[in-house]
């Protein structure tokens, strides 16, 4: 008799712990500030600190919805970015399961980027110069090969160089 109680308490045991380590169904909706959808956001699921191991994580439909399946304990942490807006991380206990999760508007100033650019050609009067750098990939063996990729320059079988269809003296 006290063996079958013995195994039943087992058993019942087993039982419970098996249906608490199915892991919960947690959703919600990501909007902005004027209630908006926000589609595609990123939601990560993590511990909380010290044990930042990430528990799951998912995005958001076009409407901003959002549903994970996760197995937590008691507290976790929410992780909700969206390219635009402001991070946004919750700590959150076992019970909450439906949110409602807003992230502000953001706006990343850049600094000044200068693009400097020489010219690969420069034409002055009749002569015309070539920046040597712009056409050469390293695989020139000799000048020949350097000079057949300059454009309007030509080097015919004698070795005698061209421009625009004209030896050069």
């Amino acid at each position: 008799m006290m063996r079958s109680i013995v195994r039943i308490g087992l058993s019942c045991l087993l039982l419970f712990g098996a249906l608490l380590a199915q892991g919960q169904q947690l959703s919600g909706v990501v909007t902005d500030t004027s209630g908006l959808g926000l589609p595609f956001a990123s939601v990560v699921v993590r511990g909380v600190p010290p044990d930042s191991t990430i528990i799951g994580y998912t995005q958001a439909d076009s409407a901003g919805r959002f549903q994970l399946s996760i197995e937590v304990g008691k507290s976790f942490q929410i992780v909700v970015s969206s390219l635009g807006y402001t991070t946004e991380v919750l700590d959150k206990s076992g019970s909450d399961r439906a949110l409602r999760i807003k992230l502000a508007p953001s706006s990343l100033e850049l600094n000044e980027v200068l693009v400097k650019a020489s010219p690969p050609l420069r034409f002055q009067k009749d002569t015309t110069s070539y920046r040597v750098a712009s056409f050469s990939d390293g695989t020139e063996r000799n000048m020949e090969d350097l000079l057949k990729k300059l454009p309007g320059v030509k080097v015919d079988d004698k070795g005698n160089i061209l421009f625009n269809n004209k030896a050069i003296d």
